[in-house]
This record gives C-alpha cells, sequence and structure tokens, in this order.
C-alpha cells in the first residue's frame, strides 16, 4: 500500500507538492498514475480540505487488478497532491465502489473486495494516512451473488448513524443476467463496530441517500431502464417504501450511477421555509452523454434542469457541496490529448513534429454554481440531446446507441 510514513513529513511538504489539475480540468488521466484506467470517482469534504477517490485500474474492465486511490486538495480543488494509494492488495484483488462518509474525528472509506464482502478503513489525520481495513459483518443471506458499496458516498445522519447505500445481485454478477437485484442501506449505530441491514428495494441498483430536514431519508437509484428510482424512509433507514413505477418519469437516465446531495437551504438566495433542497446529476440514457444537474424544492417529488454540466461523453459523478453556493463535481468524461506521432521528425514545410489528436478518459473536476439555483432557461435542452445522442459509452471502444428517444423525453 502506498502511504505516507507519517503525518508530520507529508503534511509538511504537501502544500509544495500540490499542483494544479490539467487546463481541461482533469485530475485523473488514463495511462498516468501508474494506472491504464481510471473510474468511480467520490468526493469528501472536511472543513477545508478536499478528497478525491477513485478506482485506479490496470485494464478496462472492471474486474482485474484494481486499487482506490486518492488525491487531495488544500483549497476546494484549484489544486491537487499527487496520486496517492489507499488500498491495494497482491494479485488480482478488485478493490473498490469508495464511498466515504466523514464522523469528526475519523474520515471513513468503505468499499468493496471483489464484490463480495464489504470493508472499511479510517484515517485521523484527514487521508494522510489510513488504518487496515476491516471486514464490515452483518446477516448477508447466503444466495447473494454480488454486493456493492455506493457509490459515490456514505452518510452521517443528524442522529450519529451511518449509512452506507447499497446494492445487491441474486443469482448471477450481472445486474443483465441476475434473477433479483436490489438496492439496500447498511447502518452502523456504534461508529462501524456493528451493522444492520435495511430492507430491500426491488429493481434498484447503485443508489445515494440524503436527509431532509425534518429527517425524511431519499434514496435516488439506478434502475434497468432509462429513468431513476425512489424510495423513501422515516425511521433512520431501516424500512424504505416501494418506488412506484411511475417513479422520477421526468428525469431521464443514462443507465448508469448519479450522486445526489442534500443543499444548505440558509446558504441559497431565494428560499425561503419550503425545507431542503437537493441535487443530483446523473447522465441522460443517451449512451452515456450530458451529464445534467438537476434540483428539487418539494424533496424529491420533482426535479427541473439546473445546468448542463458536460454536454458530451459523461459517465459516473460525485458531488460535494462545497459552500458559498459552489458545489464540487468529479465525473468520467474524454478529453483531447495531443501526441506526437512516431517516426515524423521535424522537415523544413512542418518545423514541428506531426502530432495527432486522442481522445482519452479522464476524471474531470468542475464547479456547479447552486447560489441561486438559476436553472437553464432560454437552452434548447432537447436540441442538445439530440446532437450528442450517439457516441461510444464510456469505458468502451465501441459506439452505442441511443438508449431513449426524443419522445421519451418529452
Amino acid at each position: 500500500v502506498g502511504r505516507p510514513k507519517g503525518r508530520s513529513r507529508a503534511g509538511t511538504h504537501e502544500k509544495m507538492l500540490q499542483t494544479h489539475s490539467d487546463a481541461d480540468g482533469a485530475i485523473f488521466r488514463e495511462g498516468e498514475g501508474g494506472y491504464a484506467f481510471y473510474r468511480i470517482p467520490a468526493l469528501l469534504r472536511m472543513g477545508t480540505i478536499l478528497l478525491a477517490f477513485a478506482e485506479g485500474r490496470m485494464q478496462r474492465q472492471d474486474h482485474g487488478k484494481v486499487d482506490i486511490v486518492l488525491r487531495r486538495s488544500l483549497d476546494d480543488g484549484t489544486t491537487w497532491s499527487p496520486i496517492s494509494v489507499v488500498h491495494s492488495e497482491p494479485g488480482h484483488n478488485t478493490i473498490g465502489n469508495p464511498a466515504p462518509l466523514y464522523d469528526a474525528p475519523e474520515t471513513v472509506l468503505i468499499f468493496c473486495r471483489g464484490n463480495q464482502e464489504v470493508l472499511k478503513m479510517s484515517s485521523v489525520d484527514d487521508g494522510l494516512t489510513w488504518s487496515a481495513p476491516s471486514l464490515i459483518n452483518w446477516s448477508r443471506p447466503p444466495d447473494w451473488t454480488w454486493v456493492a458499496t455506493g457509490p459515490p458516498a456514505s452518510l452521517r445522519l443528524s442522529s450519529g448513524r451511518w449509512l452506507v447505500p447499497c446494492d445487491g445481485l441474486i443469482g448471477d454478477s450481472s445486474i443483465w443476467k441476475a434473477t433479483r437485484f436490489f438496492s439496500f442501506v447498511l447502518l452502523s449505530d456504534d461508529r462501524g463496530m456493528t451493522w444492520k441491514q435495511s430492507n430491500l428495494i426491488d429493481g434498484g441498483n447503485e443508489c445515494q441517500a440524503v436527509e431532509m430536514s425534518d429527517g425524511t431519508l431519499l434514496l435516488n437509484m439506478r434502475s434497468t431502464k432509462t429513468v431513476r428510482l425512489q424510495s423513501r424512509s422515516t425511521d433512520g433507514g431501516e424500512t424504505w417504501s416501494t418506488p412506484p413505477q411511475t417513479a422520477q418519469r421526468a428525469v431521464v437516465d443514462g443507465n448508469a450511477q448519479g450522486s445526489m446531495i442534500a443543499l444548505d437551504p440558509t446558504k441559497l438566495l431565494g428560499y425561503g421555509d419550503i425545507g431542503t433542497p437537493a441535487l443530483l446529476a446523473t447522465s441522460t440514457g443517451i449512451g452515456r452523454r450530458v451529464l445534467t444537474a438537476r434540483t428539487s424544492q418539494d424533496g424529491g417529488l420533482t426535479w427541473q434542469t439546473h445546468e448542463v454540466v458536460e454536454p458530451q461523453d459523461a459517465a459516473y459523478s460525485a458531488l460535494v457541496d462545497l459552500g458559498g453556493g459552489r458545489v464540487g463535481c468529479l465525473y468520467e468524461t474524454r478529453r483531447e490529448r495531443r501526441r506526437v506521432t512516431a517516426g515524423s521528425p521535424p522537415t523544413e514545410s512542418s518545423p514541428s513534429p506531426n502530432r495527432r489528436v486522442v481522445m482519452q478518459d479522464v476524471l474531470r473536476f468542475t464547479y456547479i454554481n447552486v447560489s441561486d439555483l438559476i436553472r437553464l432557461t432560454g437552452t434548447n435542452y432537447q436540441g442538445i440531446i439530440k446532437k450528442h445522442s450517439r457516441g461510444r459509452r464510456f469505458g468502451s471502444r465501441k459506439p452505442c446507441r441511443a438508449l431513449v428517444t426524443e419522445k421519451e423525453l418529452s
């Protein structure tokens, strides 16, 4: 495991080691930092420190040699530390699905090993060093063939309870072949010493939870269709409602993970006593493209388009409230990178070596302005959808057809 040997040494040199992200905002780029590929972003903020987690993969496939890696920022994402390895295991173990939370003074990372076991690690120096991992044990049914945490985050409730959004499969390790698939949450009331499981929410997959001002919990879930599912809990996450069959029909989904956070209404303009506004980021169901931020003012009953974060390729994402009307967003996308073409020396007519443009998969960090929740107005949103309706699915070399039609978007 690559980790600093001591807090004082790492802390002394960290500011000097901070580097700006690339001009395009990429902080994890394929082929750099010792990994072939990066996926599955997660963000966590503790005071003035921002942690960006990802899976560092030695291959493009989900399973194989996969580690959890980290970059730290001391200035809310302007500059970042070099990539460090949070946890790696010998051989081809898949260590992934980071779902962090903060419960002072601990930074806690919940994650999976091979999508068969759930583990946790903790840090008391804001992610500079980490404890050895320990298994999370609960009365898990023996017929489950898959379990995954998050992504991209766990949640500490106002009661102090820890909540970890999860999903599971029965019958196969592929959601498309499984005989049953579902979302659920794991809960701990003693800072991770013991755990219990909620009821299963059939039809759900990767999910994210938020807590509203009245204590109600909202769970937003990926499904196998091109719409999001939602469920609610009024008992701290122990039991969840059955999602309506028409839930979130207006929120077209790219059949991918989504990120959702609750916003502090006291820091937003134009809000009275109307509860807790929420922000949801998902791709829009067309080959995992057009990452869109949506806001809800009624506890998730309805969602309005707030901003198109990325008009082209975009898959998994992570959100974090930075305060001051800004939200940080780390998401999977592609960016151009110019490379010198091998065997093309400078010539009199072309003094510079020939260069070719290649597309690289990256995790890009950007900001979303939510200070007044200005919605997307005067923009042809349907035109954006149509223009970018075809392309490669993120992480794949093959073209992807549109998953929904414009008629379904209306």
